[in-house]
């Protein structure tokens, strides 16, 4: 006679089998040469099929100055723009945020959750403290610098709500694991933009590039 597995197993394997149909399914877009909303649409349908959370945003990054370029937001935060300019004031100019996609980048860190990295004291973020849980009422995040090779292409940032579990070092792991599949996918797609706009005359005058 078979000898059932435990519950916590059975769901564990199927969580594990759901986790690698993810990740076959962005590497596959990734690849697909999709234009950028398209491709990330996808990849978020498909993200959250084996890592829940409310509200998550993209970030495009510039790879020789790891500044950001533009931004894609997804379910709760689908046109909430509002706190736009205060998020880049903590963003970029908070010395004590250690948990900036710049400093993840620069550290070269693949993945990170905020709940993880404070010990529960996600108030030692200023990030966390002074905007994402007061404007917002997330309670963690989760933080992946989308990198391949030394090119940092863009970043992605996922948020749970008050009541919500908090992210897990397994779901961390994972998500890192999708690094070098989205930054495929963000390079695809800035290739696809370019190919898609008008062509223009070359410049026939000297220029100063910034």
């Amino acid at each position: 006679m078979a000898r059932s597995s435990p519950a916590g197993e059975d769901e564990a394997m199927v969580g594990s089998l759901t986790q690698e149909r993810v990740r076959r399914d962005i590497e596959v877009l990734s690849r697909a040469g999709l234009d950028m909303a398209t491709f990330l649409e996808e990849a978020d349908a498909s993200l959250r099929r084996a890592v829940p959370f409310r509200g998550a945003c993209v970030a495009l990054v510039d790879p020789a100055s790891l500044l950001l370029t533009g931004t894609y937001k997804f379910g709760d935060l689908h046109g909430n723009d509002t706190q736009d300019h205060a998020w880049g004031l903590i963003e970029y100019g908070a010395e004590d945020e250690t948990t900036s996609f710049y400093e993840l980048a620069r550290r070269g860190v693949g993945a990170m959750a905020m709940h993880l990295e404070t010990g529960g004291d996600i108030a030692r973020s200023v990030r966390m403290r002074e905007l994402i849980h007061p404007y917002f009422g997330y309670s963690d995040e989760l933080r992946m610098i989308a990198r391949d090779g030394r090119r940092t292409w863009g970043a992605l940032a996922m948020f749970r709500a008050i009541g919500d579990a908090a992210f897990t070092e397994p779901e961390v792991d994972f998500v890192a694991s999708l690094s070098t599949a989205y930054a495929v996918g963000l390079r695809s797609g800035l290739l696809a933009r370019l190919a898609a706009s008008p062509c223009q005359a070359a410049p026939t005058g000297p220029a100063v590039v910034i």
